[in-house]
């Protein structure tokens, strides 16, 4: 990236709207102005366009960026704009970038900013020359010149001057940061801030630890462990031998029906035994069908009663609640006076003199409101409404007559079926009367008895099948739970245990790398300082970043000048560095210097002004301080310089020197 132009509009004290163009091809641009005129403010414009952000000193806003002449001249209720915008090219490509910040006059004669109405825009020249807006402007910006570096690139020698004399504590972490942005370190803490540790419980080692104490609470001992094993067995095995019996049991009923459809055969072979037989049949039939019936019945009674449990399980001690607070209210009733009002008592509980004149002590004042008491909503009485009004509302949705209904089916169906079986029993005795067939009717009835029994034999150990069924359900589903609880707390164990080794991994790593950049950018620095500095220091550089440079007795005490010296040797260590780095080494950054050349000899001034250009393509000096003689002609470019009132509120910048 090179810059070839800065505009710029009521930018505080730049009112007026003016235009600055710089050198490209290498010679430095300068840029003077006395103390006040505006260098800092020009500095800072840079970074305001490019990030919406300055970096003033404590008492100044850095919201109100406007002029304030201009403020002062706006009429109650009309906007106006700061504006600022930079002309660039970057591989090849010519680009604009404009930033707008939108104010007002309030009615009460402050000037507020209406944010809805800023605008930030980046626009790219096309092949036919047309420009071109292009979308998300602030990623095209961080791609083209890194925020995380900018303060490296607009670099204010004052500020890094007030750092370092600080330890350089606050510096170190702020390269630090942009430095770990930049080379992509980031990623490492950032990797190292999610994975966490076992006492984080929102990292994600923090959560498979929590996970696998959980799991842990979950599983038994391996002795409870083998009951639940053993129980399962033992289950399965009474299962198995219900399914036999059942089966055996099925193939008796239905050898015996076998044998009952032979015998009847035999006893209707006669004539008038034939129609009786039939008529036995049908009965048989319907004593099939009533048993039917009665099972259904019986299925939709436990239905019922399950759908209605809540209500069946209280409604007996609802009713006897209801019973004991009606016997409170009526014994309530007998301690109110007739014709005595909650009203009334109310009334005299805020007099001291009663309605007959007697004055009304503590004594009468406790008996009224114990009165008091009997009357809603402490009474009982009024409790006893709401509950009679609860349960009138919620047993109006049942009725206890609807069980009944199914006994009283039940029973009905079960007369029934006595009353076909005597009829049976007449029929089998008229059939013995006919001929001689009593054995064969009493081997019949024999058999018919004993598939009843069967069948009812048969539906209990089906009952008792369903019930050994759910409980080694449950069995199996808590050995299951036991087996995967276990299988949880290796897993989560195993995970914690992989994660805090890529924990220790990325450590490594980054230390490693941390400690490679460490080297290779002190190294740098130690090379500058040699160079700009007319005496001699130690230079050393910690894994923090944090740089201290010492005499041979260790001291760290160090001059204005020397100061400067290192600072300049500071950033320009940080570019020297980043442009041996591949993703750096095609890309072009501008430097905009903002340095404090006065507190410099003459010796450190020519180091600097010769050194430093050697590591970008693009200078930009802003200086109070005559730097001819300092810089070979040919190598400086264009000049400007800023041009204030007295006031310093208001400034011009005009091309060439004009001091």
């Amino acid at each position: 990236m090179k810059i070839r132009a800065i505009e710029y509009q009521n930018f505080r004290n730049f009112e007026k709207r003016g235009k600055i163009f710089f050198d490209t091809d290498g010679k430095i641009t300068i840029v003077y102005g006395t103390n006040g005129d505006g260098k800092t403010t020009l500095h800072q414009l840079f970074q305001w366009i490019l990030y919406g952000r300055v970096n003033f000193n404590r008492t100044t806003s850095g919201n109100k960026l406007y002029n304030l002449d201009a403020g002062e001249k706006l009429n109650i209720g009309c906007f106006f704009k700061t504006y600022g915008k930079i002309e660039f090219e970057h591989n090849g490509e010519e680009y604009t970038v404009c930033r707008e910040w939108c104010y007002y006059k309030q009615n009460n004669g402050n000037i507020a900013r209406k944010t809805e109405n800023d605008d930030f825009s980046v626009l790219k020249c096309d092949e036919k020359k047309d420009w071109r807006q292009l979308e998300n402007p602030n990623l095209i910006i961080d791609e083209v010149l890194p925020v995380g570096l900018s303060s490296y690139f607009f670099f204010d020698g004052e500020t890094m001057i007030a750092d370092l004399k600080m330890t350089g504590s606050e510096s170190a972490r702020s390269l630090k940061k942009a430095l770990f942005s930049i080379l992509e370190l980031e990623l490492y803490e950032y990797a190292l801030r999610d994975l966490g540790t076992t006492t984080q419980s929102q990292t994600v080692i923090g959560i498979l630890h929590n996970k696998m104490l959980s799991a842990r609470a979950k599983s038994t001992t391996e002795k409870k462990s083998r009951e639940i094993l053993k129980d399962i067995k033992i289950l399965k095995r009474k299962i198995e031998e219900i399914e036999s019996g059942v089966a055996e049991k099925k193939r008796r009923m239905k050898e015996n029906s076998e044998r009952i459809t032979e015998l009847s055969e035999i006893i209707g072979s006669g004539k008038s035994n034939r129609k009786l037989e039939n008529l036995r049949r049908e009965l048989k039939k319907s004593i099939e069908v009533h048993e039917t019936t009665i099972k259904e019945e019986q299925k939709h009674f436990g239905d019922e009663a399950a759908n209605n449990f809540a209500y069946l399980l209280v409604a007996k001690v609802a009713n006897e609640a209801g019973e004991r607070l009606y016997l409170e209210v009526q014994e309530e009733e007998k301690n109110v006076i007739p014709g005595l009002t909650k009203e009334l008592l109310v009334n005299l509980l805020k007099e001291e003199t009663c309605l007959c004149g007697n004055p009304l002590c503590d004594k009468e004042h406790l008996s009224l409101e114990r009165w008091k008491s009997f009357f809603p909503p402490a009474s009982y009485k009024a409790t006893y409404d709401k509950f009679e009004s609860s349960m009138r509302k919620y047993s109006g949705r049942y009725s206890n007559d609807r069980l009944l209904e199914y006994f009283k089916r039940i029973v009905k169906l079960k007369a029934t079926i006595r009353d076909i079986n005597v009829q049976i029993q007449e029929y089998d005795q008229e059939i013995k009367n006919n001929g001689d067939v009593d054995l064969y009717i009493d081997e019949r009835n024999r058999l018919e008895k004993e598939n009843t029994r069967l069948s009812a034999e048969i539906e209990q150990d089906q009952r008792n099948q369903g019930d050994f069924e759910s409980r080694l359900r449950v069995r199996e589903k808590r050995s299951e739970s036991i087996s995967d609880a276990n299988d949880e707390v290796e897993m989560y164990k195993k995970q914690c245990e992989y994660m805090l080794k890529v924990v220790e991994a990325i450590k490594d790593e980054l230390k490693k790398e941390t400690e490679e950049y460490t080297h290779r950018l002190e190294a740098e620095i130690r090379i500058l300082v040699e160079t700009m500095l007319t005496s001699e220091r130690e230079v050393v550089l910690n894994d923090d970043f944090q740089l201290k440079v010492r005499d041979s007795h260790g001291d760290e005490s160090k001059s204005e000048g020397q100061f400067a010296v290192i600072s300049f040797a500071y950033i320009g260590g940080i570019l020297k560095v980043l442009s041996s780095f591949d993703k750096f080494r095609e890309k072009e950054y501008p430097l905009i210097l903002d340095g404090p050349f006065s507190k410099l000899d003459s010796q450190q001034k020519a180091n600097i002004l010769t050194t430093i250009p050697e590591y970008v393509p693009q200078v930009i000096i802003f200086s109070k301080d005559s730097l001819f003689g300092d810089i070979e002609e040919e190598k400086i470019g264009k000049v400007w310089t800023i041009q204030s009132n007295a006031e310093k509120n208001n400034a011009v910048i005009r091309e060439g020197y004009w001091w």
